[in-house]
């Protein structure tokens, strides 16, 4: 996906965008880039919206830096954002593999939403799960000891 590496460097350099002027810089360069990939081989008006919506969000960045949000906002977010990745990879899991069966049973809105929830909810027990393995990786620095205790702790009666 080498056409999205500019997002994680706009982000970066928005981090060290200190100055107004350098946020200017930065604003100019990002709307330019924006543009660029907003026509770029673009066969569909969606592409264009997209791209046209990260100026206005790269603004908001770079001239509202903290917007204040409840810590019950924060609890609901922060989880989702942080398993953006996870529910990227598993969501389409849930209406193909899982809801499979009920497919047609069902009215075509329920399922779109027992979809959009599964694939939300399914992105979250992995990225938990994969932060709990580290977590353990990280305490133990072996594998194979992990290993270990997991095959005589199944073993048990």
């Amino acid at each position: 996906m080498p056409w999205l590496l500019y997002l994680p460097a706009i982000g970066f350099l928005a981090g060290f965008a200190d100055t107004t002027a350098k946020r200017l810089l930065l604003m100019t360069v990002g709307t330019a880039v924006f543009f660029f990939f907003a026509f770029y081989e673009s066969v569909w008006i969606g592409t264009r919206v997209k791209y046209f919506m990260q100026i206005p969000v790269l603004a908001l960045l770079l001239f509202l830096p903290r917007v204040p949000v409840p810590e019950w906002l924060k609890a609901l977010v922060l989880p989702v954002s942080a398993a953006g990745f996870h529910i990227y990879l598993m969501h389409r899991f849930v209406p193909e593999l899982l809801l499979l069966p009920i497919a047609g049973k069902i009215p075509a809105p329920v399922f779109s939403g027992l979809a959009i929830v599964g694939g939300v909810a399914l992105g979250l027990i992995a990225w938990r799960t994969q932060k709990q393995i580290l977590s353990l990786l990280a305490k133990h620095g072996d594998i194979r000891i992990i290993m270990t205790k997991v095959s005589t702790a199944s073993r048990r009666p």
